[in-house]
């Protein structure tokens, strides 16, 4: 049963251009994320990102 889905409200978007490099990381720690399998590259990606969020957040006072 095909579903109808209304498409003339949908944008475009186009995801961040990427850098390819060459970094040297840990056997056990690239094993840890090809075992998750395909996108690999895409989650290590998201935590280096996630870590630099975390470290651009303005300090709280205590």
């Amino acid at each position: 049963m095909p579903i109808d889905i209304d498409w003339s409200d949908a944008v475009l978007v186009i995801p961040p251009k990427k850098t390819a490099i060459s970094i040297r990381v840990d056997d056990d720690v690239l094993d840890f994320f090809k075992k998750e399998g395909d996108g690999y590259q895409r989650r290590i990606n998201a935590v280096l990102r996630s870590y630099m969020q975390q470290k651009a957040k303005p300090k709280k006072r205590a």
